[in-house]
C-alpha cells in the first residue's frame, strides 16, 4: 500500500523544484555566475554565524555544508550523479583507510584516539570546495577564495582541537583532490583520447609493414629477457662477491643508537601503508575483474579477462606463493634490524646462503618489494594492452610511474632497516621472471582489436602471425 507524502514534504519539493528552475533560467539569461556565486558567499556567512562563535561546531558544520552545496550546484548543471558517486568513494576510501591502519603510529589522534589517518572533515570539505570551484564559481574569485578559506578553516580547526595531526589533515585534503580533480577526469580524459585516436590508429597501421610490425615486437621480448638475465646474473655476482656490501648500503640509514629513524617518517609509513592497501584490494578485485570481464566481454580498469587472469596469476605465483610462502618462511635470513652489526642479536648472512637466523617472515626477499613490483607490472599492462588508444604522454606517465613504485618501495624498506639492498633488488627480479616466464603462455597472442581487424588480411598475405 502506498504511503501519502504529506503536505509540509509535498511543498518542500515544490519549493526546490522552482528553486531550481530560477537557477537554470538565471543561467541561461547570463547573470548565473554572479547569482551562485553570492549565494555560495551567504550561505557560508550563514553557517558561520549559526556556529556561534565555536571552532569546533563551525568545522563540523562547514564540511557538512561545502559538499551539499557542491552537490546542489552539480544537480542545476545537470552532474548530480558523478559528484555523488565521487563523494561516496572518496568517503568509503577514507573510512576503509582509518580501519585498515588500525593502531598503526600514523592512525593515532593527538587527543589520544585512533582512527585519525586521514581526516574525514578534511576531505570532505576540500571536496565540497573543490567542486564548488568547478562547478559553480568559475570566473568568481571572490566567492571561490570564500569555499576554499572554509576548506582550509576545517582542516585548522581540527588540528586546534587535537583531532587530527598536520599529516592527517594533509592527507584528508589530498584524497579529496584526488577523487576530484583525478577520477572520473582521467576516465574522461581517456575515452576522448580513445575517440580521437582510433581513425589515426587505423590510419597509421595501414602505413606500416607488417614484417616490420611483427620483427619489432619480436625483437623487443627477446631483449627484455636478455635484460631480465643480465641483470639477475649481474645482481648475483655482486652480492656473492661482495656480502658487505649489503651492510655498506643499510649501514648509510642506521643512526648508531639502534636505530633506523626512516622507519618512524610519517611520509614513509603513509607510502608504505597506501601501497599496501592498493596491492591488497588490486589481488582481491583481480579474480572477479577476469570473471565479469570474460562474462561481459568488455575491459574492467582498461584491462581485458586475458589481462587480469595474467597479472593476477603473476600476482599469485610471484608475491604469493614464491617470496611471502616459501622464500621468508624458510630462508632465514635476519632483517638489518635483527643483525648485531645494527645492534640486534642475529648473524648477518649472505643473500644466497640459506641460514636459521629468522623464525619466520624473513628479510629475503621483500615481499612488499614484490608487490610493488607486481602493482609497476599492472601499470604496464594498462599502457601495453591500450598502446593503440592512449596518447604519448599518457603512456609516457604510466611507463614512469611504474617505474617509480618499485624503486620508491626499495628505498624505504632498506632505509627503514626492513630488508638489505640485496632482499629488495632480487624480490623485484623474481617477480619480473615470474611475469616474463608467464607471458607466452597467457598473453602470447594478445593484441589490440583494431589492429587484428585491420592487419589480419594483410599479415596472411606474408604467411606471419602478429604478436607472437
Amino acid at each position: 500500500m502506498r504511503q501519502k507524502i504529506s503536505p509540509g514534504l509535498m511543498k518542500i519539493l515544490e519549493i526546490a523544484r522552482q528553486f531550481v528552475s530560477f537557477a537554470k533560467m538565471a543561467l541561461h539569461l547570463g547573470f548565473g555566475r554572479a547569482l551562485r556565486g553570492l549565494v555560495v558567499s551567504l550561505a557560508l556567512a550563514s553557517v558561520v554565524l549559526l556556529s556561534a562563535g565555536r571552532m569546533e561546531k563551525t568545522g563540523d558544520n562547514l564540511q557538512i555544508a561545502l559538499p551539499l552545496m557542491a552537490l546542489g550546484c552539480s544537480a542545476v548543471n545537470g552532474n548530480a550523479p558523478e559528484t555523488l558517486a565521487r563523494f561516496a568513494g572518496l568517503m568509503t576510501v577514507v573510512h576503509l583507510q582509518k580501519r585498515t591502519l588500525g593502531e598503526a603510529e600514523i592512525n593515532q589522534r593527538p587527543n589520544g584516539g585512533i582512527q585519525g589517518f586521514p581526516s574525514g572533515h578534511t576531505a570532505s570539505a576540500t571536496f565540497g570546495a573543490s567542486r564548488l570551484a568547478q562547478e559553480c564559481l568559475r570566473g568568481n574569485p571572490i566567492a571561490k577564495s570564500f569555499a576554499v578559506l572554509s576548506a582550509a578553516f576545517v582542516g585548522g580547526s581540527r588540528i586546534s582541537v587535537g583531532a587530527h595531526t598536520y599529516w592527517q589533515v594533509l592527507a584528508g585534503a589530498l584524497f579529496a583532490l584526488a577523487f576530484d580533480r583525478l577520477t572520473l577526469a582521467m576516465w574522461r580524459r581517456t575515452m576522448t583520447l580513445v575517440r580521437l585516436n582510433t581513425r589515426n590508429a587505423i590510419d597509421s597501421l595501414h602505413r606500416i609493414p607488417v614484417q616490420r610490425l611483427a620483427r619489432l615486437e619480436y625483437l623487443t621480448r627477446k631483449q627484455i629477457k636478455g635484460l631480465w638475465f643480465t641483470a639477475f646474473g649481474s645482481a648475483a655476482a655482486l652480492f656473492t662477491l661482495f656480502p658487505s656490501l649489503d651492510l655498506g648500503i643499510s649501514g648509510l640509514f642506521y643512526d648508531g643508537r639502534g636505530a633506523f629513524p626512516v622507519a618512524n617518517w610519517p611520509l614513509a609509513q603513509l607510502f608504505r601503508h597506501m601501497l599496501m592497501n592498493t596491492m591488497h584490494f588490486l589481488a582481491l578485485v583481480s579474480l572477479f575483474a577476469a570473471v565479469f570481464a570474460l562474462v561481459l566481454r568488455c575491459n574492467i580498469l582498461f584491462l581485458n579477462a586475458r589481462a587480469w587472469a595474467y597479472w593476477a596469476t603473476v600476482m599469485i605465483l610471484g608475491p604469493g606463493i614464491f617470496v611471502n610462502m616459501i622464500l621468508k618462511e624458510y630462508w632465514g635470513r635476519a632483517r638489518p634490524a635483527m643483525v648485531e652489526n645494527f645492534g640486534g642479536s642475529g648473524q648477518f648472512t649472505p643473500a644466497f646462503w640459506p641460514t636459521d637466523q629468522c623464525a619466520s617472515n624473513c628479510s629475503f626477499v621483500s615481499g612488499e618489494v614484490s608487490g610493488a613490483t607486481a602493482l609497476a607490472l599492472f601499470l604496464i599492462l594498462i599502457a601495453y594492452v591500450n598502446r593503440l588508444y592512449f596518447g604519448p604522454r599518457t603512456k609516457t606517465f604510466l611507463y614512469a610511474l611504474a617505474i617509480a613504485v618499485p624503486l620508491i618501495s626499495v628505498l624505504q624498506r632498506v632505509s627503514a632497516g626492513a630488508h638489505f639492498a640485496s632482499d629488495a633488488s632480487l624480490a623485484i627480479l623474481f617477480t619480473s621472471g615470474f611475469a616474463i616466464v608467464l607471458w607466452p603462455w597467457m598473453m602470447g597472442d594478445e593484441r589490440p582489436r583494431l589492429f587484428t581487424a585491420v592487419q589480419q588480411q594483410a599479415a596472411r598475405l606474408y604467411g606471419l602471425k602478429l604478436w607472437r
